[in-house]
């Protein structure tokens, strides 16, 4: 465990073009089609051997090189794939000698110096690896008080998550990549998260938009989600609404009933839990949740709205399967599924739910119902 005096915490900057949504005065769609936004759609078949079984894709990451995939399955893998979809390697494996991990909770990427940071949370480590090769490179270690699970690397730096209560009260560190050591931490949980520092998360990462210039960040109870860049923390989206969790009713819940707090809140059907957030050309894609249900939003300088499904035509028959969009890069987005579970959903084959003008076509309409999920590509209108 990485001892230092106590970490002061900074103030974020002020943001000028800060973006609120007001979620009360919003119109609502039942859905929306996927060619409204994106075109060209392109397939990269994640290549399935005994060595690159997926079980469930917890996080991707992609660039121009790599796409590496964390496998949150019993398996827990971290594997990656070339930009073609072809096996290259597995980054680590379980144990407690070096260069393995006892449990893995998010990665994240320095591309320029082509290396990769698995979270080992139960080890209160930061393993570290060469990218391209796989290759152990060193351990880093971190404060186990903050029962961190999240990771960001950005601009030269590392950032953490906490979830567990301190005298500082911060949700966010900001950690020398080489020792581990605190540097700075911002985002006091009583301003920010409603008083909330307990370990709860509903998506992938708290940290979002993660490919963007300013990597974004939002707890499960936060209605602002904060921008990272240049080690400078400013608020970028604020949400409004009337029933967004208060601080008050969330500390009395967790008062009666601890962690499962959150579950009162689902009853009374209050909003919380912004996730998922993915920027576009012209705006942004982002989920919450109200109540018991996963509510989506789409916002850009010309309108703003909530829907409920963003329907794939673009790679897919007609207008029965949803666009779960996972990345995106400086030209569009990319999702994931498994077209087989698809074809059998409706009781057909491949070749009953794919356009034949997405690429690869001949490959997906022959693969097999075990074959690893697919990567969906879309360009930006």
């Amino acid at each position: 465990m990485v001892i230092s005096c106590a970490t002061k915490q900074k103030e974020t900057q002020n943001n000028p073009d800060l973006l609120i949504i007001d979620l009360d005065d919003i119109k609502t769609k039942e859905t929306v089609k996927a060619s409204d936004f994106f075109k060209n759609p392109k397939s990269i078949i994640l290549e399935t051997n005994e060595k690159s079984l997926i079980g469930n894709i917890k996080q991707i990451y992609i660039d121009d090189h790599y796409i590496v995939v964390f496998d949150n399955s019993k398996n827990l893998n971290v594997l990656v794939f070339n930009s073609d979809g072809t096996f290259s390697h597995k980054i680590g494996e379980l144990g407690r000698g070096a260069g393995e991990y006892i449990s893995i909770s998010d990665f994240t990427v320095d591309d320029k110096k082509d290396e990769i940071y698995l979270l080992d949370s139960e080890d209160a480590k930061v393993k570290k690896y060469s990218l391209s090769s796989g290759e152990f490179i060193n351990s880093i270690p971190i404060n186990s008080k903050r029962m961190s699970r999240h990771i960001q690397y950005q601009d030269n730096n590392l950032y953490v998550d906490a979830n567990l209560k301190s005298d500082e009260q911060s949700l966010l560190y900001q950690i020398n990549k080489e020792t581990g050591e605190e540097v700075a931490s911002w985002l006091n949980a009583d301003r920010y998260n409603q008083g909330w520092m307990e370990t709860f998360t509903l998506s992938n990462s708290f940290f979002l938009s993660r490919n963007a210039d300013a990597v974004k960040y939002a707890q499960v109870f936060m209605d602002t989600v904060v921008s990272i860049h240049n080690n400078i923390i400013s608020p970028f989206m604020v949400v409004k609404s009337d029933k967004w969790v208060k601080r008050d009713e969330l500390l009395n819940a967790y008062h009666k009933h601890g962690i499962e707090a959150f579950q009162t809140m689902r009853e009374q059907n209050k909003k919380y839990g912004i996730t998922d957030l993915i920027e576009t050309n012209d705006g942004l894609f982002f989920e919450y949740t109200d109540g018991p249900i996963g509510c989506h939003v789409y916002s850009s300088s010309k309108e703003t709205y909530s829907y409920t499904v963003l329907i794939d035509d673009i790679a897919f028959n007609g207008e029965r399967f949803p666009l779960n969009l996972k990345w995106a890069d400086s030209k569009g987005v990319y999702s994931y599924c498994n077209p087989s579970s698809y074809a059998s959903f409706i009781g057909g084959t491949l070749k009953d739910v794919i356009n034949t003008n997405v690429s690869n076509y001949n490959e997906l309409v022959n693969l097999e119902e075990d074959a690893n999920p697919v990567l969906f590509y879309y360009e930006f209108k």
